[in-house]
């Protein structure tokens, strides 16, 4: 239904220096967007609307040549 990619940061040399970082970030959704909900019906049926955000790290190199897999975190939220 909906879905962006957006590039929130880049490390200065392509490479992150051990540490911890944070990435704090601000996205308007569409106001046309239906608001999240689960409804389980009879007979075991659901029907939901979900929303996440997912974030991934990824090498800034040849696909192909990558030795790492990118770092991956999913957050559900409700709007």
């Amino acid at each position: 239904m909906f879905s962006t990619k957006n590039s929130i940061f880049a490390f200065p040399g392509g490479t992150a220096q051990p540490g911890q970082y944070s990435f704090p970030f601000v996205f308007q959704l569409p106001h046309t967007l239906p608001s999240s909900f689960v409804y389980f019906g009879e007979h075991k049926s659901k029907v939901a609307v979900t929303y996440k955000v997912k974030a991934t790290m990824e090498e800034n190199c040849d696909s192909s040549k990558s030795t790492f897999k990118p770092l991956i975190s999913k957050q559900k939220f409700l709007v």
